[in-house]
């Protein structure tokens, strides 16, 4: 029986004379050939059947040929292209189970992928040129309308001490042609979650230049410190890392490199494509004045001059809060304080819409550091918890795959990981997974005849994690042991620890408003109770003829909001 490079050999035999398989990667696989045409050597990248099928002859055509009108001395030119042959199983007549090629120079060299698995972290001043010589390449594909969209160490040769850019216009074509979804099926990581800007990996259907800019930051990164600046065990997690977590700082992995340099990488690695480099040539030109002897690194008879800001975090945290962020829920729109049955109306003078996908999206939780929402998004009659960043972006379904609903999320004090319940018609569970997806820990599980736990609460010291449970205010340790009931409360939700872990405040009767069900918003009688964390009697603090709802402490713990 043919192996596939006998197949593929037989299918291209009118052009190249195949001498042995190169490698493979996500969309293809390369193969060293002679073309017979003009007697060199070429290396001839075949598409994966599947790739090819979806995307078609006509589609590939016209982004390679776009692609072939790239000329610069840092972009690996494009000989030629073609269909040939059929793969195996395909129809005498299907024209788009064709071979899909196109063939480049073969470089007697060595990839950056190659290089860094060989050596680790790189010299800065090697670094730096290779960042520059990548730039622009990607400055003048970017000047012709062509991104790259997968730039990553295997998309780079090396030749000499110059690098060469190559596989402009395929991932491109690929992406657009078959969709993430369909890739994602197929095995097939678009632009390479390692390498991808947040946007990608939300799906954003809108994407430009700047994916390329975010690229090549994580390239850089990884450059300087031998690795890149997120990971995850899956997929998923990688991609959910870039849309929420923040890179560790390189001089923390590389003492001694030049803050300058420093700031430049972690610009191309902002989160908002508006926050980077809004151009390829930009960045050379930053980039440029730091190809000196010393090479980036910093003298230690100098001080430092700062030839880029680095980003401000600090100050779009200020933003988050003075937006008073919210999501719209029903009719909460104003929260008042109540003493004594008087007080001052505190009303939110301004409001800024964060979700706006179909089908219910309640529960929300905005992390400790005011970056990003987790909330319960409920579509198609599934319930799952969502991750977006508060300044803007794509929500994430971050428990896509679990079996069953999960609602409430909540955030441990350092943010580093979510509890929440989930459920199906066996029972119920409350767990915790870091909010990049992973690590799902099961702290308890019921039956449903127990009652389904509403909304788990981490203590303000994260030792602690408080629960509704039917009738019961329970608490138990962050790791699960210690289970102790603290009071019973009929029809009790909606629980806030205070500030100093002392106290909490609840909900008493008309659970079903809060939470998505039959009785979703239901406009009957509700009361706010403050009792003892340690246990005691709860002590209702409004009316009982009212709709009160939604108990939140200030800060200094002396007063609640609800």
């Amino acid at each position: 029986m043919p192996t596939q490079f006998d197949r593929v050999a037989a299918a291209l035999a009118d052009n190249f004379r195949l001498e042995r398989e190169l490698g493979q990667g996500g969309m293809a696989t390369v193969y060293l050939a002679e073309d017979l045409k003009h007697r060199r050597k070429v290396a001839v990248k075949v598409l994966r059947p599947e790739l090819a099928a979806s995307l078609g002859p006509d589609r590939f055509f016209r982004e390679i040929e776009v692609a072939a009108q790239l000329q610069h001395p840092h972009i690996l030119p494009l000989f030629d292209s073609g269909a040939s042959g059929r793969a195996a199983g395909s129809a005498a007549d299907d024209k788009s189970a064709e071979f899909l090629w196109y063939a480049m120079p073969f470089v007697d060299g060595e990839t950056l992928r190659d290089r860094l698995a060989r050596t680790g972290e790189l010299p800065v001043h090697d670094a730096i040129r290779i960042l520059i010589e990548v730039a622009d390449a990607l400055a003048h594909a970017h000047q012709h309308g062509v991104a790259h969209r997968d730039i990553k160490p295997e998309n780079i040769l090396l030749s000499g001490r110059h690098a060469l850019v190559s596989d402009f216009g395929v991932a491109k074509a690929v992406s657009e042609a078959t969709g993430r979804q369909q890739l994602t099926t197929a095995g097939v990581a678009l632009g390479t979650p390692a390498y991808m800007a947040p946007e990608q990996a939300a799906a954003d259907p809108h994407l430009d230049h700047r994916v390329d800019i975010y690229a090549l930051g994580v390239l850089g990164y990884e450059l300087l410190t031998g690795r890149t600046p997120f990971s995850g065990r899956t997929p998923q997690e990688t991609l959910a890392a870039h849309v929420m977590q923040a890179p560790e700082a390189i001089s923390r992995l590389r003492p001694g490199i030049s803050p300058a340099l420093e700031a430049i990488v972690m610009k191309c690695l902002a989160k908002r494509p508006a926050d980077r480099f809004q151009s390829a040539e930009e960045l050379v030109t930053a980039l440029e004045p730091l190809a000196t002897p010393s090479g980036g690194m910093t003298p230690t008879y100098t001080q430092p001059v700062k030839g880029v800001a680095p980003m401000a975090p600090a100050g779009r945290r200020r933003a988050v809060r003075a937006a008073a962020l919210v999501i719209v829920l029903g009719s909460l729109g104003v929260l008042m304080t109540r003493r004594a049955g008087s007080g001052p109306e505190v009303a939110l003078t301004r409001t800024t819409r964060l979700t706006s996908a179909q089908g219910l999206e309640v529960l929300p939780a905005i992390s400790p550091d005011n970056q990003f929402l987790a909330y319960t998004g409920v579509q198609g009659g599934s319930a799952n918890i969502y991750l977006q960043p508060t300044d803007g972006g794509r929500a994430i379904n971050i428990t896509e795959g679990m079996p069953g609903a999960q609602i409430s999320p909540n955030w441990s004090p350092d943010g580093r990981r979510l509890v929440f319940v989930s459920y199906d018609s066996s029972g119920a569970a409350i767990l915790t997974m870091p909010p990049t997806g992973g690590d799902v820990r099961r702290l308890r599980s019921v039956s449903r005849r127990g009652g389904v736990p509403l909304a788990p609460k981490w203590s303000p010291d994260g030792s602690q994690i408080a629960f509704e449970q039917g009738d019961s205010v329970l608490v138990m340790a962050a790791d699960g042991t210690g289970l102790a009931l603290l009071a019973r409360v009929r029809d009790v939700h909606s629980l806030a620890w205070s500030p100093d872990g002392r106290w909490l405040a609840g909900v008493r009767g008309n659970s079903e408003f809060a939470y998505s069900g039959p009785g979703f918003g239901n406009l009957a009688a509700s009361t706010v109770f403050v009792m003892p964390a340690a246990g005691g009697t709860p002590v209702m603090v409004s009316d009982s003829t009212s709709l009160n709802l939604s108990p939140a402490w200030l800060p200094g713990g002396d007063a609640l909001l609800y």
